[in-house]
């Protein structure tokens, strides 16, 4: 995994387009732990959160179960 420098941008649109065009694959931890969404067209998403987050969503999922 790659360490992920941000360079000093000299206007807002600079910064705008490093964010816009960054691959973000590189600097993300592979620790198998990944949710699976549903997209409209079927292409898989790959969103990596802390855990402390995935816990907040699954309590909060169990609570909106009927």
């Amino acid at each position: 995994m790659k360490k992920l420098r941000v360079p000093d941008f000299k206007s807002y649109e600079e910064e705008a387009a490093f964010w816009d065009n960054l691959d973000t694959a590189d600097f993300m931890e592979d620790d198998d732990k990944w949710f699976r969404f549903d997209t409209p067209h079927k292409r898989a998403v790959r969103v990596a959160i802390l855990p402390e987050m995935a816990e907040e969503l699954m309590r909060k999922a169990c609570q909106s179960r009927p």
